[in-house]
């Protein structure tokens, strides 16, 4: 903890001296509009108190059966002479004030995992639990980490969890938040970012009666009721802030608390943030095949070994696909035809993968995070980012369309996809530009970079680009670009 100065004492100590006052005028007023007056200079010294040291000093006003009729003026006025009130949003939410927040913050563990439990009074939570969530142990250990943070840092941390459509970044989070909110004393708090107009809605929703329900809320305008969220969230009390979708980096500078004792998780597509937003990122990958084959026998307890893992395997891992899948055997399980495993497997692989109804979203059960239950919907929401007539998503669209046409789930090297548009040796502009294409298309999720620089195509991704984009030069291309990769590294006696 840092040293405390002479002054700021000075200031604990008529502050605590002055709590004990307001608390016994507290039980000596009736009228409403009074008590909150005194509710207010209650919060207030408190929140200097935990700028201060670090700790909220216990205080709460009861409610009385029998308060009497008359206010000690007297006390108000020793109050208002000694304390400068300051604007500070004021809630009406009963916080465990009795707790030492920042201890709270510090009891969040980081080698287990904890159960799930109730989130602090006046989070803004709307998704349930997923009772089919499975997996995902080390990521989550991953996020408590990188979240917890340093308790006496001036800004929260900032973890990011990103990776392709489908891949359960929404469902990760809210996992976390079940279980690892109820350390964050201020509450925890769901934005969706997928419609950045939409976002000083989405935070003013979280100072009303379904979160901090912050006093005299609901009449102001949206712009100020925005700032007095804003506000609140400067405060040093521990929050968790959930900026789900968040695919600009734009946004979440604008939107994230300058200071204060918020913590933010960010699901996006975007796998690489530039180093000045002092993010931790986290990069997510399909389930482990014994992970997916635990999700399908969740729908279908009944589903032998060799059929499960044959499901999951054209299907690589992606958990949207799995739920879709699932979904469908579950909804067909009666029927020896539809409910078949082996002939939904033979369905899979002799027809185009996209186009059959169970990926399509036909017959499942809801989304446990409202998100879109079509595979290639969900990529498309990528996909249609890339602008044409943009010289660089023209080039991305190009890249993908080549890299479509090597081995989905495998390893491409980055020279021999950038290889593939047999740009001549000299020509600096457009080698930039097709970096940055690359740059582009691990921006929105289509490519992932694995450690070491090389990049994956997932396999429905593949099938996705097969049949949207139109590049009749690209199997050729590839062909050229194989083999003359092949010879120069032989020639060169690589390695």
């Amino acid at each position: 903890m840092q040293q405390i100065s002479s002054t700021d004492s000075r200031y604990i100590e008529l502050g605590k001296r002055l709590l004990v006052q307001i608390r016994a005028l507290g039980h000596e007023i009736a009228d409403p509009a009074e008590r909150q007056i005194y509710a207010q200079m209650a919060y207030d010294i408190g929140d200097r108190i935990l700028e201060i040291t670090g700790k909220y000093y216990p205080v709460r006003l009861e409610l009385l059966d029998s308060p009497s009729d008359d206010v000690a003026t007297s006390g108000k006025t020793v109050i208002a002479d000694q304390v400068q009130l300051k604007a500070f949003p004021t809630t009406n939410v009963e916080y465990p004030l009795t707790i030492d927040t920042l201890d709270l913050l510090a009891a969040l563990p980081l080698d287990t995992i904890p159960n799930v439990a109730p989130l602090p009074p006046g989070s803004r939570m709307p998704l349930s639990r997923n009772p089919l969530f499975v997996g995902r142990e080390a990521d989550l250990k991953a996020l408590a980490a990188a979240l917890k943070g340093d308790a006496t840092a001036t800004i929260g941390p900032v973890a990011t969890v990103s990776g392709m459509g489908g891949i359960g970044k929404s469902n990760l989070a809210t996992e976390f938040v079940h279980r690892y909110g109820q350390f964050f004393a201020g509450g925890v708090f769901w934005l969706s970012f997928a419609e950045p107009a939409n976002v000083p809605t989405e935070i003013a929703a979280c100072g009303g009666p379904e979160g901090m329900n912050l006093s005299d809320f609901e009449s102001l305008t949206q712009e100020n009721q925005v700032g007095r969220v804003r506000q609140a969230w400067q405060s040093p009390i521990p929050r968790l802030l959930v900026l789900d979708n968040c695919e600009d980096e734009t946004l979440l500078t604008a939107w994230r608390p300058a200071s204060g004792g918020c913590r933010v998780l960010v699901t996006s597509r975007r796998q690489s943030w530039s180093r000045s937003l002092g993010v931790t990122s986290l990069h997510l990958g399909v389930l482990q095949r014994a992970q997916s084959i635990a999700l399908l026998w969740k729908y279908r307890p009944d589903l032998r070994d060799t059929d499960a893992d044959a499901i999951t395997a054209t299907l690589g891992d992606l958990p949207l696909a799995l739920h879709l899948a699932g979904s469908y055997l579950e909804v067909y399980a009666g029927d020896a035809d539809f409910g078949d495993p082996a002939v939904f497997l033979h369905e899979l692989q002799n027809t185009r993968l996209l186009t059959h109804p169970a990926l399509r979203g036909e017959d499942v059960t809801p989304s446990p995070t409202n998100h879109i239950l079509h595979v290639g919907k969900t990529i498309a929401l990528s996909y249609e980012r890339l602008q044409v007539d943009d010289q660089v998503d023209a080039l991305a669209i190009t890249l993908l369309a080549r890299a479509a046409c090597l081995a989905p789930n495998e390893p491409i090297p980055r020279g021999l996809l950038l290889a593939t548009l047999e740009l001549h040796k000299d020509d600096r502009d457009s080698a930039r530009h097709a970096t940055k294409a690359l740059s582009r298309l691990v921006a929105l999720g289509l490519l992932e970079v694995e450690e070491g620089g090389a990049l994956r195509l997932h396999t429905l991704l593949v099938a996705f680009v097969q049949q949207t984009v139109v590049d009749i030069a690209a199997q050729t291309a590839v062909a050229r670009a194989v083999r003359n990769t092949a010879a120069r590294i032989n020639k060169d006696d690589y390695p």
